[in-house]
């Protein structure tokens, strides 16, 4: 263009030279001839002389007489141009613009399946369409994208003489608004949080690998957990496996009641390792004479005061009825005139109670069967009007029933302890008799009809109902610490994850391959929303996934809501006024074999007592549980189906 300009400046100048001459032509005529020669050269001097400054100066001011701008100038026409790339206006029309200070303008428009192109001049001072035209000296018309009350569209714009002919664009204009840009800022998002979720991914791992490593190591250790023989058990199987009574525990082979009044046995105190309302309980040394060696026993204490529960407890344990591998083993009584004091002398269990055992251990889904199974046959057995055996014998109720008066053997079955506050259920007693053994047991385990002293003293199974209560609240803490209902929440933890990768890896695909988005189906099925939810989700993942690992600590039934020794009308506030129960999250439903002790749990701690479960109706369900139900179970407790409705019954 500046090659035309000094083009017509030079014809400019050749006119004016020609104008000039042609004028002086009449005075050159009346010159003198001599002076002729002179006044010629002296006027094409001065021409020449003013044609050069003129020329100088036009190139010097840049052409005060500058063109206007000449751009491609077309109304909307459709075109082939598909907004990727570059390509041509078509636009046939070249036209001068009436301002100096208007540009080059060309407007993209893609309306349903056709593409339309617009060229013109534009002031920049003045809105087009709504929006204001930047003017940034271009040399070449760049699209960009902008939204108007008519729609979305393209524009670009320029400086240079025609320069809205050929229309640029980038690669990403020519698809879906929605599509790679909003995946791309997604997959950048996603990155810090997916490498971080690997980290703990990986950690859990190694960490879940090292630790079964160790269990695995503990268990070839461990005492091997006695079986019992599938299908029913004959009189002389069941006795024989009584008179087995978990001898890891103790070696003592002493019978129920040994016949020493005379002198007391030789036993050496050791260390306390329990306390209760009426007693103390040692860890002791039993001599055995003439040799050096000794046997662990348990010596519960109790002061002279405290005569009434002593015996009482002395009495439950004398019965020879009484023995079962589920209770605790008792090996006699003494009074200490000397220390003015009465023994209970019992096997040692080195594993504790059973709350104690909670709170230090993480327990698995065997463990919870084991325990949870144990449990209930010792209670069945305390219930029951006979022995395995079919010999009559007199119905036991503890009325004291929690974690804390259960003691865990070394093959992790439980047995009961601490009978001061038991009542045996004699066909002698009287409604008087029934009536005056009082509100007894520990507020926190309490069941409704107790704690509002509404006990039905015509039927002496309403005492075993209040058990059954009770013992619904102990397998709920057993279940509460088991690694199961952690396993299970973290499975859909991998779920979650498992799709945000699938996610991760399509987003991926799309932006390398710079397709339109309607190509990847997931992307399009699962939509914004469920894409925002998914990184939603990943914020909270390495928080989750240790959460779905961590089982909560231990707590007692109602945790919080109550004080750490709750009185009886604290009580009454939770369990009567608003029916509450200790909570059964959903996320324990999910493992099959823990959902049915869930639904146990339910059925044994009715507000109704008639409602409840037996303990022998527990007890079956416990040992009728499909070894299926987890790989881990390696052995079965019976072939016997459980019973399809099993409520509390009133005959024995």
């Amino acid at each position: 263009m500046e090659q035309y300009r000094l083009c017509l400046m030079w014809w400019w100048t050749f006119l004016i030279s020609t104008a000039v001459m042609d004028r002086s032509r009449v005075d050159l005529e009346k010159l003198h001839v001599r002076q002729e020669f002179e006044a010629v050269w002296s006027l094409r001097a001065r021409v020449c002389l003013i044609a050069s400054v003129h020329l100088v100066g036009m190139h010097t001011l840049q052409n005060p007489f500058r063109l206007k701008q000449l751009c491609k100038f077309c109304d909307i026409e459709e075109s082939n141009c598909n907004g990727s790339g570059s390509c041509r206006s078509n636009c046939s029309i070249t036209s001068i613009c009436l301002h100096d200070d208007e540009i080059c303008v060309a407007i993209w428009r893609k309306i349903n399946e056709s593409n339309t192109i617009e060229t013109l001049c534009h002031d920049t001072s003045k809105p087009l369409y709504g929006i204001m035209v930047e003017n940034n000296n271009n040399s070449k018309c760049e699209m960009k994208k902008r939204v108007s009350n008519s729609g979305p569209f393209h524009i670009c714009s320029c400086s240079e003489e025609e320069c809205n002919d050929v229309l640029v664009f980038t690669p990403s204009f020519g698809q879906d608004p929605t599509s790679n840009q909003v995946v791309l800022v997604i997959l950048v998002s996603l990155l810090p949080l997916l490498v971080l979720a690997v980290l703990v991914i990986s950690s859990f791992y190694w960490y879940r690998i090292y630790r079964r490593r160790k269990l695995d190591e503990w268990e070839t250790k461990k005492p091997s957990k006695r079986k019992g023989p599938k299908g029913p058990l004959d009189c002389s199987d069941v006795c024989a496996i009584m008179m087995d009574d978990d001898q890891s525990d103790s070696s003592s082979t002493h019978a129920n009641n040994l016949n020493h009044n005379t002198e007391p046995l030789p036993i050496e105190l050791d260390l306390q390792v329990g306390k209760g309302r009426f007693a103390e309980v040692y860890k002791a040394k039993l001599r055995q004479s003439p040799s050096e060696q000794f046997e662990r026993v348990a010596v519960k204490i109790f002061p002279y005061e405290e005569y009434a529960s002593w015996k009482n407890e002395k009495d439950i344990f004398s019965d020879i009825d009484l023995k079962h591998e589920n209770i605790l083993h008792f090996l006699t009584a003494e009074e200490r005139k000397l220390e003015k004091q009465y023994w209970l002398i019992t096997a040692f269990h080195p594993r504790g109670n059973l709350q104690e055992y909670l709170t230090r251990h993480l327990i698995s889904w065997q463990d919870l069967r084991v325990l949870g199974g144990s449990l209930a046959r010792g209670v069945a057995h305390l219930h029951s009007d006979h022995t395995p055996c079919g010999r009559p014998k007199v119905a036991i109720v503890h009325r004291d029933l929690k974690s804390s008066n259960i003691l865990v053997k070394n093959d992790l079955t439980c047995c009961l302890c601490d009978f001061g506050l038991s009542l045996r259920l004699d066909n002698s007693l009287s409604v008087d008799d029934l009536a005056n053994s009082g509100q007894v047991g520990t507020a926190r385990y309490m069941a409704p009809e107790v704690l509002e002293s509404r006990i039905n003293l015509e039927n002496i199974e309403s005492f075993k109902q209040t058990d059954v209560y009770s013992m619904a609240l102990v397998l709920w803490e057993i279940t509460s610490r088991c690694s199961a209902i952690g396993g299970v929440a973290l499975q859909q933890e991998l779920w979650g994850f498992s799709k945000l990768l699938a996610l991760f890896w399509e987003c991926k695909e799309c932006v390398k391959s710079q397709v339109p988005l309607k190509n990847f189906p997931s992307l399009v099925r699962w939509g914004p929303i469920t894409v925002l939810h998914f990184l939603s989700q990943a914020i909270r993942w390495p928080s989750s996934f240790l959460w779905a690992w961590k089982v909560k600590d231990y707590e007692p039934p109602f945790g919080s809501k109550v004080r750490e020794h709750p009185c009886v009308e604290s009580m009454k506030d939770n369990v009567l006024r608003d029916r509450g129960r200790p909570e059964i999250p959903s996320t324990w439903t999910k493992h099959q074999g823990v959902a049915t002790v869930c639904a146990t749990i339910n059925e044994c701690w009715d507000h109704d007592p008639e409602a409840r479960l037996t303990a022998q109706c527990v007890a079956e369900r416990f040992n009728d549980m499909d070894d299926d139900l987890d790989k881990v179970s390696t052995c079965s407790s019976s072939e016997e189906k459980i019973p399809e409705d099993c409520t509390v019954s009133d005959d024995k």
